[in-house]
């Protein structure tokens, strides 16, 4: 379905879900717009797989202005909402020392307008227990900061997030039931492919379906839940988590996830002797378990402490990491399009095994308690790699905000967390109307 069949399928949804132009006048319009502008710099990794940033071209000075609107339209039980984001980017990258575009064209920079739907849906409230939402959409849960490993629907992950950060919602029908306050089930299915970069360079767009059944106490602190779902040619998954509040302020938690065999793509030789990569773990029995387990304390002052660990049981091991370098370098002389896919996106959220995970979050801080900070660290515990991410917020109304981000990395080339970038800085500001 294109985007312009699509759009027009929600609007008559809507239209015809209100009484006829009866009530034009209570219709209720909410509109918003934000504006950002940043820029950057950044230190590409340039190890074996990337010598001369030749294979990924990290771009190495980055500029970006973005519009977001946000309209809301609702009438009784009925809302319809319109997220597009507009953005204009130049980046400007070295190979070999020499300046170029991303694209390797002979242009000093590369310049990119982008218009995309990020969230465009609309949701119909049936009754107090039963809700129908369809269109694009970003549906999270969780209690995790870094990951949620039982959503197999989405595979984001948070690490860098600041306020650039916009999630591309997936095209889904949501059916949202309630049994008084206490238990919730949700179904999802994914009907078309959003457009988004894939989360496997293996795997094209399939159909999936999801469900989500959950029991939350009243102070919305404890509660637990179960997921499982299925792509239309691919093997189900289920997954469950759960947070419980030892006392005031501490609670423990974790997300799962657990499917047999595995998609990834892994590092193989061939034949010839030249490694390559391969779905090689398909067709699998065993169960492969990815979770993170982790505990918060949140202080009466709003500053609020995490520490995560991460288990991902179909990533590489350390062998495997120095496997997919080897095979990268291969696979980047003969074609570097699929090389680059291959070892950008394997259809793993973290490329390794065992990770720890630390953040702090500091908000109202002076001058004014305008100012927030929150910093975070990773760490891959098979490789000794590291990265550190510090964003930095400053609050000057109801409307306006200065950012600044910084990440780096330790560690050999190549590892877990250096294999792309080494350094960056980001800094702009926010304002919404």
């Amino acid at each position: 379905m294109s985007m312009r069949k699509y759009i027009r399928v929600l609007l008559v949804v809507f239209a015809v879900s209100i009484p006829g132009g009866a009530a034009a006048a209570n219709v209720d319009v909410r509109p918003g717009l934000t504006w950002i502008s940043a820029g950057g710099a950044f230190s590409p990794a340039k190890g074996r797989a990337n010598q001369d940033n030749a294979l990924l071209r990290v771009p190495e000075f980055a500029l970006q202005t973005e519009l977001w609107p946000n309209v809301r339209v609702g009438f009784d039980a009925f809302e319809l909402v319109l997220r597009p984001r507009m953005a204009v980017n130049s980046k400007a990258s070295r190979v070999k020392d020499r300046w170029q575009s991303t694209s390797g064209d002979s242009r000093t920079d590369e310049m990119s307008i982008l218009a995309e739907w990020t969230e465009l849906f609309a949701s119909w409230q049936v009754s107090d227990s039963l809700a129908l939402t369809f269109g694009r959409q970003n549906f999270q849960w969780g209690p995790s900061e870094l990951v949620s490993p039982s959503n197999r629907i989405f595979h984001e992950t948070y690490f860098a997030r600041n306020a650039l950060t916009l999630v591309p919602g997936k095209d889904l029908v949501r059916v949202n039931v309630s049994i008084g306050r206490a238990f919730s089930a949700i179904v999802l299915i994914e009907t078309h492919d959003n457009g988004d970069t894939p989360f496997n360079a293996a795997d094209g767009f399939e159909e999936a379906a999801a469900t989500k059944v959950e029991y939350s106490r009243e102070n919305g602190i404890d509660y637990v839940g179960v997921t499982a779902g299925k792509a239309r040619n691919r093997r189900p998954w289920f997954g469950w988590y759960g947070s419980y509040e030892l006392f005031g302020g501490l609670s423990l938690y974790f997300d799962m996830s657990h499917t047999r065999g595995s998609r990834a793509l892994y590092p193989i030789p061939t034949p010839l002797g030249f490694p390559t990569f391969a779905q090689t773990r398909v067709d699998k029995d065993s169960i492969f378990t990815f979770g993170v387990a982790g505990a918060r304390y949140a202080f009466t002052g709003g500053a609020d402490l995490r520490i995560e660990a991460i288990y991902n049981e179909a990533g590489y091991t350390r062998r495997q990491v120095d496997q997919a370098t080897d095979a990268v370098r291969t696979l980047a002389a003969v074609e570097p399009q699929v090389a680059m896919a291959a070892y950008a996106a394997p259809g793993l959220e973290f490329i390794g095994q065992r990770y720890l995970y630390a953040s702090l979050r500091v908000p109202e801080l002076p001058p004014g308690e305008a100012l927030s900070v929150q910093a975070r660290y990773l760490a891959a515990l098979a490789d000794g790699s590291g990265s550190g991410f510090v964003d930095v917020q400053y609050v000057g109304g109801d409307a306006w905000m200065l950012f600044l981000s910084l990440l780096g990395t330790h560690g050999g080339d190549d590892r877990e967390l250096t294999r792309f970038a080494r350094a960056a800085v980001f800094a702009g500001s926010r304002y919404g109307w």
